[in-house]
């Protein structure tokens, strides 16, 4: 006997006009869209879920039962969550690492310059 492995499909999406992040997680027929600010009004969230489900993001039938002004005629849920997209403290902490090393080397290369010109214009 064979068993399905029901797959999830997560996609990820930008509206940098709305100032907002949005991810798309697919399973079976459920579809959870997170976004990390509750910006989109509800007309927009439909024509998002009329997108989605045209580009193949989500299954087709989702196009013409959800309506976010309406009753909710699938399984679509919209979730307000702005801590999915933060970077752990782990991924913090090595990005300062890094910043506190680019920002040092920048430092001596600019201390270097500054001496050789100054002692060129010495001569």
């Amino acid at each position: 006997m064979k068993t399905q492995v029901e797959e999830t499909r997560r996609f990820e999406f930008s509206f940098p006009r709305f100032d907002t992040l949005v991810s798309v997680e697919t399973k079976a027929d459920e579809v959870v869209i997170r976004t990390s600010r509750d910006s989109l009004s509800p007309e927009r969230k439909t024509a998002f879920v009329h997108e989605l489900a045209s580009e193949g993001f989500i299954p087709d039938h989702h196009r013409w039962s959800y309506s976010a002004t309406g009753d909710l005629f699938c399984q679509v849920q919209w979730v307000v969550d702005p801590a999915w997209w933060m970077p752990s403290r782990e991924v913090e902490a090595y990005t300062h690492r890094i910043m506190a090393k680019v920002l040092a080397s920048s430092a001596l290369l600019w201390l270097f310059t500054m001496t050789i010109l100054i002692c060129r214009s010495a001569r």
